[in-house]
């Protein structure tokens, strides 16, 4: 039988989340300015495919990490602009392409601004 290992204080664990959770906070301008320099691109080249992939791809991780540090609005803002990517990208492999793209990404950009500042 070997013995059991004591665990931490609920205080020590609760103070490693919170420094974890405002690392991430402060590391959301970058982030936010990520998808502000996405939707740039796209109004300069409106035909690329890549922008858009890429915004579902950081969507898609934003919305699991910001989910499990405790950011419950930011990660339902990034799984809506996930599931709007994914169409954007279909939408645009068969020759639609929407106008409004690059505003939805900023609109989203500062949402998440505000999200993450209310926390």
């Amino acid at each position: 039988m070997t013995p059991e290992r004591p665990k931490p204080a609920p205080s020590a664990f609760s103070s490693a989340v919170e420094r974890l959770r405002a690392r991430y906070r402060d590391g959301s301008a970058v982030l936010v300015q990520e998808f502000r320099e996405l939707a740039d691109r796209l109004e300069a080249d409106p035909a690329s495919l890549e922008p858009l992939q890429t915004v579902k791809d950081r969507a898609h991780r934003i919305r699991g990490t910001a989910g499990s540090y405790g950011f419950a609005r930011v990660s339902e803002l990034a799984a809506a602009i996930e599931r709007e990517a994914m169409r954007w990208i279909s939408e645009a492999e068969a020759g639609r392409r929407d106008g409004s793209t690059s505003r939805a990404i900023r609109d989203f950009a500062a949402a998440v601004e505000v999200a993450f500042r209310e926390g």
